[in-house]
């Protein structure tokens, strides 16, 4: 059995597979995750307006996603990120001022 085993003859295409998904969805999250706490800093942090810290992360989150080069799922969850985030600010602005 042992005399069986020749070292460097496994095929690793699926642990490569694995691997690759893991760190691309590690890429993703973390993406989408700074976006959002960097977003909720500049609103919450700072003086700037929530519309001015939408705008500032819209750009960084786009530049991100070029340099990272991410797929189109980032860019949906980007997208769909900012319209619910458009959507609440006026709603919250409509019903409590500025």
């Amino acid at each position: 059995m042992a005399e069986d085993y020749h070292r460097g003859e496994m095929n690793v295409a699926e642990q490569k597979h694995t691997f690759d998904g893991f760190i691309s969805v590690s890429v993703f999250s973390a993406a989408v995750l700074g976006l959002v706490v960097m977003f909720l800093s500049m609103v919450f942090g700072t003086d700037l307006g929530w519309l001015t810290a939408f705008l500032i992360t819209a750009v960084i989150g786009g530049v991100i996603g070029v340099l990272l080069k991410q797929g189109t799922a980032y860019w949906m969850t980007v997208a769909i990120l900012g319209v619910i985030t458009i959507i609440a600010g006026f709603m919250i602005v409509a019903l409590f001022g500025a």
